[in-house]
């Protein structure tokens, strides 16, 4: 009876859709007749049906998807601070006269150069809209952009450019760059042209100009003599994408935070972010302290000791190639006993560069002041591996007696005193110095320079005999201010003291070679005798770790030439986004 039923329901169903089918000529149905359609369809259809929709609804919601994925944006939007954490104290905010890593940070933010690098590497135009090496490398010209406006409005031209290359020629300013500059000559036919003429064919020299420009019209009215202690050093007018708007001390007197606020007025885009704060601190782990507690966004660099305490969540960590080495440089002025070429290379043999990049994480050992691709990988050259019988033998072939647990040679016993910097990396790697020539026999007193008085106390009158310290190379593989004899004496960059000879001529040579080949070739050999000679020892380079918030876009970069580089395109850093189409 049930089936009976069930059929003649079934007859029915299909009666009704039969009368339904009936009633158009055509099969589809209207739009307006789909809300009929449960009526006519039985359990198992509706099923089907209700499956096919949402499939269908799942389809067109992941194909919308996936098209807003491809075809939005990420766009930056004006506005938002920036805060990092910074080691040292600025007290030289001045382009030209920047010795330490916060001066030079703070003056890349408020100055600008005629050439800076992009986040490639490339040297291009910066307030020079063209520039150009004529074919015989001894002269450039440079076409600056028009209108360029210093901070406080007044223009900036060739005159402000010529007086910033005088003043850097000029000894009574105590630059860093002075010796460069010396062999060069400027004309400003125009207030828009600039020519520089070299004595002599100086291909490596255009690799100098990213330096920022001083306003004439301020420092003109300053005594060259007592600039250092000017008011523009801490209160700076300059032409870049931020100009000073305020600072904090601490009770001690020394500047704990720097205000920039965006430059409005910049001959390029304007920087997105409203304005930086830059915070100062004594040491590395009190940054990174900083840097957990949000109160900061960034740290200027963290050494590869501390990599493992950077905070993973929320934060960003590169690490950046950048020709950076560190060494040991000899000061024969100030003990006679340096001045021994037996005695340097015994020095060199005893100690194991293996050894020594295992204290550093992410150090490479080397023994030459170049890295990378900076020359051919065929010229790079390997030093002497650790022989510390060799260093015994070399000293009693110098005429040193070891009695008494002591070297001695006509009754003065072989004592070194080596100073570093104050920080623990430098410190852990000295110490391993210390006991590794104390083993041989050497007496070596260790001495840890303050942080905020290194510059001035420690490097720039060479007050040391042996010192191990960190050199960033530059752009250019050109080490001839490095390690010319005449760069000897501050405002000098050669921390050593050993003259050689044959090592001033292949510099020479090199420095003014146009042919790049020419220059490898002599670099090749400069190589040769710096090992030979010894007036350093070159022991490993290591990467520039920076760390920012994820908040702050725009930040990636995979190599800087000095420290400072990572500002170098600033104005595309932003905090503040809003989705667009592409």
């Amino acid at each position: 009876m049930f089936k009976l039923s069930f059929r003649r329901q079934k007859k029915v169903e299909d009666l009704d859709k039969k009368l339904v089918f009936a009633l158009r000529d055509k099969k589809f149905p209207r739009f307006s007749q789909f809300k009929h359609l449960p009526k006519i369809l039985n359990a198992k259809e509706r099923w089907v049906v209700s499956g096919a929709l949402i499939l269908i609804l799942i389809i067109a919601a992941g194909g919308a998807a996936r098209f807003i994925y491809r075809h939005l944006e990420s766009r930056p939007m004006s506005g938002g601070v920036y805060k990092e954490a910074l080691i040292g104290t600025p007290y030289l905010i001045n382009p030209i006269l920047a010795t330490s890593d916060a001066d030079r940070d703070i003056s890349r933010l408020i100055y600008s150069g005629l050439l800076r690098y992009n986040d490639k590497g490339e040297l291009e135009g910066d307030l020079a809209e063209q520039f150009e090496l004529s074919a015989d490398n001894t002269t450039l010209r440079f076409t600056l952009r028009s209108p360029i406006y210093f901070h406080d409005g007044e223009p900036l031209n060739s005159e402000d450019v010529a007086f910033t290359i005088a003043a850097i020629q000029n000894p009574a300013w105590r630059a860093p760059l002075w010796r460069s500059l010396q062999d060069i000559a400027i004309e400003t036919p125009d207030p828009r042209t600039v020519i520089v003429t070299f004595k002599k064919p100086a291909p490596s020299l255009v690799y100098l100009f990213t330096f920022g420009i001083l306003p004439k019209h301020i420092w003109g009215e300053v005594d060259p003599t007592i600039a250092e202690r000017a008011v523009w050093n801490l209160k700076p007018i300059g032409s870049g994408p931020f100009k000073f708007k305020g600072l904090t001390k601490s009770r001690d007197g020394t500047i704990a935070t720097y205000r920039l606020a965006r430059n409005t007025g910049l001959y390029r885009k304007a920087p997105y972010l409203e304005e930086i704060t830059l915070r100062f601190f004594s040491d590395f782990d009190s940054a990174l302290r900083a840097l957990k507690e949000r109160t900061v966004d960034g740290v200027s660099f963290v050494p590869p000791r501390l990599y493992s305490k950077i905070p993973t969540k929320g934060f960003t960590a590169q690490t950046i190639t950048m020709p950076h080495y560190t060494g040991i440089f000899f000061q024969d002025r100030k003990n006679t006993v340096l001045k021994e070429k037996e005695v340097r290379k015994a020095l060199a043999l005893a100690l194991d560069r293996q050894k020594i990049v295992s204290e550093v994480p992410n150090a490479v050992a080397t023994g030459v002041p170049f890295i990378g691709d900076q020359l051919d990988s065929g010229q790079i050259i390997f030093p002497p591996t650790y022989d510390p019988n060799e260093s015994a033998r070399l000293l009693q072939q110098a005429g040193w007696t070891q009695k008494d647990g002591g070297w001695y040679k006509n009754k003065q016993e072989l004592v070194l005193t080596l100073t570093t910097y104050d920080e623990p990396t430098y410190l852990k790697v000295a110490e391993f110095i210390r006991d590794t020539w104390q083993k041989l026999g050497v007496k070596v007193k260790l001495e840890a320079a303050s942080k905020d008085n290194f510059q001035r106390e420690v490097l720039r009158p060479r007050a040391y005999e042996v010192l191990l310290f960190s050199i960033v190379a530059g752009a250019l593989p050109d080490p001839y201010p490095f390690w010319h004899s005449s760069q000897m004496d501050d405002p000098g960059l050669n921390l050593s003291s050993v003259r050689a000879r044959e090592i001033d001529a292949l510099l020479e040579v090199g420095h003014s070679a146009i042919r790049r080949d020419i220059r490898e070739s002599n670099y090749a050999e400069f190589q040769k005798q710096l090992l030979e000679e010894v007036p350093a020892i070159i022991l490993y380079n290591s990467p520039y770790i920076y760390v920012t918030s994820a908040k702050i876009r725009g930040a990636a970069r995979e190599l800087l030439f000095i420290p400072s580089d990572r500002f170098n395109d600033i104005e595309k850093w932003y905090r503040r986004s809003r989705p667009g189409w592409k």
